[in-house]
């Protein structure tokens, strides 16, 4: 893989990136409950809306453009793309390694070029989680996490899909419309959906680093327990 491609973040600078993701990640979640103090997350307020809500969103997306960016050129790809390729598939490996290497350069010409959006690490991640595996045993859009029950804060007590793509597309949609100012406010359900994400993309760093202790890092999200199905190996 490192004939072919040469443009992996390389661990210094990555482990900083992947620091303030976590640091940011958990400052937001932290600032999201002190909201939910007053409007406690419930099925009847998931669809509350407010201009405070919409200034989770302007933090949201770059955390998670972050994190997509870590997820995607980072060690933890790289490491697994050359440890499990060849192991899981054998001859077949060398076919699925060829058209994963023309998708990711695809992909980093954009990022190179500055005209990549979050919408194109999705795409990269959802269609390529049955080919390579990367997400394991529980795929992409198939992840799973279950809110926390906080009795006066979250009974909401329900699952969440973050990467659902009409949920996310949903999230981005509600982006969109508040950046270009034809919408101010966003809903409680919005802002739930992205730090979900956030959560999900936290807790695959974390796996991904199986060689590496992480856990002054990842100290547990605060809003959700995680369906813990992803396996390296």
């Amino acid at each position: 893989m490192s004939d072919t491609f040469d443009a992996w973040i390389d661990e210094k600078n990555d482990f900083k990136s992947i620091s303030h993701f976590f640091r940011s990640s958990y400052i937001l979640e932290e600032k999201f409950l002190g909201y939910l103090e007053y409007v406690p997350l419930r099925s009847q307020n998931l669809d509350i809306t407010s201009e405070r809500l919409s200034g989770y969103i302007y933090e949201i997306f770059p955390l998670l453009t972050r994190g997509f960016d870590t997820l995607t050129f980072g060690p933890i790809m790289k490491d697994f793309i050359t440890r499990n390729i060849e192991l899981h598939f054998g001859k077949e490996g060398e076919n699925i390694l060829t058209e994963f290497n023309t998708c990711i350069k695809q992909l980093y010409k954009k990022r190179k070029n500055n005209r990549i959006e979050l919408k194109d690490y999705y795409n990269f991640h959802y269609c390529n989680q049955s080919k390579i595996g990367f997400w394991a045993h529980s795929s992409f859009s198939e992840y799973m996490l279950y809110v926390r029950n906080i009795v006066g804060i979250l009974e909401y007590n329900k699952e969440v899909y973050p990467f659902n793509k009409d949920e996310f597309q949903n999230l981005r949609n509600t982006r969109n419309k508040i950046v270009k100012r034809r919408e101010t406010e966003c809903s409680i359900k919005d802002v739930l959906q992205g730090l979900a994400c956030i959560s999900a993309i936290r807790e695959r760093i974390t796996i991904g680093f199986y060689s590496r202790d992480m856990n002054f890092l990842n100290r547990g999200s605060l809003l959700f327990n995680i369906e813990k199905t992803l396996k390296m190996r």
